[in-house]
């Protein structure tokens, strides 16, 4: 006896397109998040992120409402629309669509009924004979419906713009979609036809995405030069220690038998040279003050007090160590330091313990790369690291008033390659205008990102650009929009905006591919006054 492997609901018309209402832009419509795998409009050239603004020529602004969007194309009561105009199965229609921002696009398809499968037996299929939609499991853990459901849930979101518009790891995301391959092979030996097809091309779309794109070459001069300064640092380091120990000599004593408290007229003026340390275990904060604590119950202790000016100068040398050189410096740290008279008596580890306070002459910290003599200061009142005089960054030309948006983000990336953070920190605007979902904006003049804000995300972006990130190329700028006009009377300037989207390049099994993750920041915004310099407005790292 033959199976009936199709039946339709004639009742029921459909697109088999799948989308998100678009309200709040300055072009609403219906963006396509998926195309059923039996839907003609697979083969129309109707692409997922496509804008529908119009059917067979008539608006879509009816349905771009809320509460008015169920009969909208590819909502779950677009069939109450076709009811409406009375429309036929296997009838052509006329979608417009925007593509790429706005370039005008007419396709072609059918609607058709809804569609029921069975497979051979006649149980409830995917597609016309099979695999069936619940049993049997084909030895797989979940069944083919559930499989699918949760499959096109996470393609449509990868598809449908993820790259730019989401915060996703794409090497995760890919190792996750190649668990697939063994079920789709499974599918296309066993139930070969048009279902199985549309999995492998929706599937290869999806690797291909995650994959990222190739670059054939990178050019990576400034890692190159970075490794080079790390090491003449490291090298002027060592030099600057030995000499700063045989200048102290004669002055130092061994650290360790602490010297005491009811002795201190002895020690109070001799130099120690302190064990190395790390915040974990040897910083403490007691009273409102933090300390390096050096010693244990059976030494004695000595305590170095970390908010002196003298310890400001050295951290504030190892930010700009780590800003121009090594970001990646190891949270190491050793002092070197004069015993004083003071004594203090702080908890350490839920224990009291007392010591003696020593103040810091010198210090260094990770890989003995970092030397800084806190005795000498510059012009500036600041104590310079160990070769900083030899490694200044080579500072570019600003671009000028009239550059692109695309030239002041390849000057941003210049200057975090090459270590230039007073050339990075010029492009970032001193305002924002702030756009809210209603569409209105509003200009905040009084806005200035902190010090801390850029100083932060500038190291960051330093960490990134030495580690991970071989590569950042401008991939695309999108359409200036004047999102604030300006205003004579209250003296209002007009604000243009831009979109600026980025790739980043990691080394992923030999080849320099394209990534996304949380630590990178692909999409960035930039904004100008009155027609002026574009300056950038996402305080974020690269």
């Amino acid at each position: 006896m033959s199976v009936e492997l199709v039946r339709t609901d004639n009742s029921s018309l459909l697109t088999g397109i799948k989308t998100d209402a678009v309200l709040y832009s300055e072009t609403p419509g219906f963006r396509v998040t998926w195309i059923e795998w039996d839907s003609d409009f697979r083969n129309s050239g109707l692409q997922i992120q496509d804008l529908v603004v119009s059917v067979d020529g008539n608006s879509l602004d009816p349905f771009l409402k809320p509460g008015k969007m169920s009969p909208g194309i590819g909502q779950y009561g677009e069939y109450m629309y076709w009811q409406q105009v009375g429309a036929k199965p296997d009838q052509e229609i006329t979608l417009g669509v925007l593509r790429n921002g706005g370039e005008k696009v007419e396709i072609k398809g059918k609607i058709h009924a809804s569609r029921f499968y069975y497979d051979r037996q006649g149980r409830p299929a995917m597609a016309p004979g099979g695999p069936a939609r619940l049993f049997p499991k084909d030895d797989f853990s979940d069944a083919w419906s559930s499989w699918y459901e949760k499959f096109v849930w996470k393609l449509s979101y990868l598809l449908d713009g993820a790259w730019d518009r989401h915060n996703i790891n794409s090497r995760q995301e890919l190792k996750e979609q190649e668990e697939h391959k063994g079920r789709i092979d499974f599918l296309l030996k066993n139930y070969p036809g048009p279902f199985a097809d549309a999995v492998l091309a929706d599937w290869t779309a999806a690797i291909n995405l995650l994959k990222g794109k190739k670059a054939d070459d990178v050019d990576l001069e400034y890692k190159e030069l970075g490794a080079k300064r790390v090491e003449l640092v490291k090298q002027e380091a060592a030099k600057a220690w030995n000499a700063f120990k045989g200048e102290i000599s004669a002055q130092t004593i061994p650290v360790f038998p602490a010297a005491r408290i009811d002795s201190r007229d002895q020690f109070a003026g001799k130099i120690v040279e302190l064990p190395w340390i790390t915040p974990r275990d040897n910083i403490i904060n007691d009273l409102g003050k933090t300390y390096a604590v050096v010693g244990s119950q059976y030494d004695g202790y000595y305590f170095v007090l970390l908010s002196s000016p003298e310890v400001y100068r050295f951290y504030d040398a190892m930010y700009r160590y780590k800003a121009q050189v090594n970001p990646r410096l190891g949270e190491r740290y050793q002092y070197v330091g004069r015993i004083t008279d003071e004594p203090r008596m702080i908890t350490f580890r839920g224990s009291p313990v007392s010591g003696l306070l020593v103040r810091a002459l010198a210090g260094r910290a990770g890989d003995e790369e970092l030397f800084v003599d806190m005795r000498k200061t510059n012009e500036k009142g600041k104590s310079d690291f160990a070769g900083e005089a030899a490694i200044k960054p080579s500072a570019a030309s600003m671009p000028g008033d009239g550059a692109s948006p695309a030239q002041v983000m390849g000057e941003m990336i210049r200057a975090v390659k090459f270590a230039d953070e007073d050339s990075w920190k010029k492009l970032f605007a001193g305002w924002r205008a702030i756009t809210y979902d209603d569409g209105h904006s509003v200009l905040d003049s009084s806005y200035a990102p902190s010090s801390y804000s850029l100083s932060s995300e500038w190291e960051r972006s330093r960490q990134a650009i030495t580690g991970s990130v071989y590569d950042v190329r401008v991939d695309k700028v999108g359409r200036v929009r004047r999102i604030i006009k300006s205003d004579p009377e209250t003296n209002l300037p007009s604000v243009d905006e831009v979109t600026v989207f980025l790739d980043h390049y990691g080394l992923f099994d030999g080849e320099y591919r394209t990534f996304l993750n949380l630590n990178v920041h692909r999409r960035w915004t930039l904004q100008r006054l009155n027609e002026g310099p574009w300056k950038i407005t996402s305080v974020q790292s690269i």
